[in-house]
């Protein structure tokens, strides 16, 4: 009789193991996927920085034109409201 009880939990104990590395087989399968997706993710992420610091580059490039430009418009700007202040006198 022991040896009878001794067997089905042997049984018992395989079929726990045999469920176990199912599981784990199909949680490392999952993990895999998730893995490749999240890859995917930073490659297409890192992609879009580069292209983004391509074009930072690029702008950072123009800004010293860019600034002679506004300054010059500026003082444009301050010399019309020197020129229409100094109208307003004449008139009023």
């Amino acid at each position: 009789m022991e040896s009878l009880e001794k067997e089905k939990l042997r049984d018992a104990l395989r079929l726990q193991v045999s469920e176990l590395t199912g599981d784990s087989l199909q949680q490392q399968s999952e993990l895999i996927k998730r893995n490749d997706e999240k890859r995917e993710v930073i490659k297409h992420l890192s992609a879009q920085i580069n292209r983004l610091m391509e074009e930072n580059r690029i702008l950072k490039s123009y800004l010293p034109s860019y600034e002679v430009d506004m300054r010059l418009n500026t003082k444009s700007h301050v010399s019309k409201l020197k020129r229409l202040h100094c109208i307003g006198k004449f008139k009023g």
